[in-house]
């Protein structure tokens, strides 16, 4: 995505939530782009030896986690960069309030389970779009303790839920609508946002001015601003801004007990789906290798005559789909 953005908000009002409650002449310079901070951080980070925001800290966390490096093994220490270059401002021990925990079964070692800490304070430089999907995933429970939300909700102005519908712990921001027998499950739900009737949204995102069709079925998917998507079962996704997701894409290449393999590397995560880039369109019944991340602005469809568009040999290579590491390409 052109932004990153985590809940829906750019990393940068993120930083700037977390820089308010430090002092003045101890910030230093802009932090790292690609990071980001809860705004509480910003009071661990004031109790820094020196009290500088200028170079890298080194986390740690109580238990082994994937989510700082997603391609090595799971560890309890990361190191988050404020900005490149700068001094080492020490080492931050970061309470775990709790551990949410998916069935992934039969993926991934045993238990077949992904689990995601929700840390009382916490940052995270983002160098691959799969953290992109967890930091947002993580933010949704961290978000909830925030609000002390539980089964009760979080709703802005002129929010319209059907009264067939179940919304239970989740956010639903101005101007959001929930139609008929949709469920709405621990998610953001952006502004101007509308989920479809019979759609169910669990643990998942969706961005402002974004919509899902009739049917849609989203669990742990992380969707951007003004994108349409409509698809059963589609799980552990990235989907950026501007960009239409029709029904039946499908997700292949797991192997049962086994950690997925993007491009000749482990990631240490039992389960992945896909990552779609800004103004991306995807046509009916395509196939995406698990981990792949589909660049920005290109166009894949399961069978040629159905095809919107006739595409030439550079739009065919535009639409390959690719493997994505890079974060340009997120």
């Amino acid at each position: 995505m052109g932004v990153l953005r985590v809940l829906d908000q750019s990393l940068s009002h993120w930083q700037a939530q977390a820089r308010s409650q430090i002092q003045a002449d101890t910030l230093g310079e802009a932090w790292a782009e690609n990071l980001f901070v809860t705004p509480n951080w910003g009071a661990f980070v004031a109790q820094s030896r020196g009290g500088s925001c200028d170079g890298a800290v080194n986390l740690v966390v109580p238990k082994k986690t994937h989510v700082f490096q997603p391609f090595s093994s799971p560890g309890t220490q990361a190191t988050l960069t404020f900005r490149p270059g700068g001094g080492h401002m020490g080492t931050f021990e970061t309470q775990l309030l709790e551990e949410k925990s998916f069935r992934t079964d039969p993926y991934g070692p045993q238990p077949h389970h992904l689990i995601l800490p929700v840390y009382e304070a916490w940052g995270i430089n983002l160098t691959h779009w799969s953290q992109v999907l967890d930091t947002n995933l993580m933010a949704l429970y961290w978000q909830k303790k925030q609000l002390g939300l539980s089964s009760n909700n979080r709703l802005g102005r002129n929010v319209k839920i059907h009264p067939t519908a179940h919304v239970t712990g989740a956010v639903l921001k101005d101007h959001a609508v929930v139609e008929a027998f949709a469920s709405v499950i621990d998610s953001q739900i952006g502004e101007k946002s509308r989920v479809a009737a019979n759609s169910v949204l669990h643990t998942s995102v969706l961005g402002a001015g974004s919509q899902t069709l009739v049917d849609t079925h989203l669990r742990r998917v992380v969707v951007g601003q003004n994108t349409t998507i409509a698809n059963l079962g589609l799980f552990d996704s990235l989907v950026g801004d501007d960009a239409f997701v029709t029904t039946a894409v499908s997700v292949f290449g797991l192997l049962p007990r086994q950690y997925p393999e993007i491009e000749g590397k482990t990631l240490y995560r039992p389960v992945i789906g896909v990552g779609i880039g800004d103004g991306a369109v995807v046509g009916a019944r395509a196939l995406f290798q698990a981990g792949v991340y589909l660049p920005k602005g290109a166009m894949v469809v399961g069978r040629p005559d159905e095809a919107a568009s006739k595409l030439d040999e550079a739009h065919l290579k535009r639409a390959k789909m690719q493997i994505g590491d890079p974060l340009e390409q997120v």
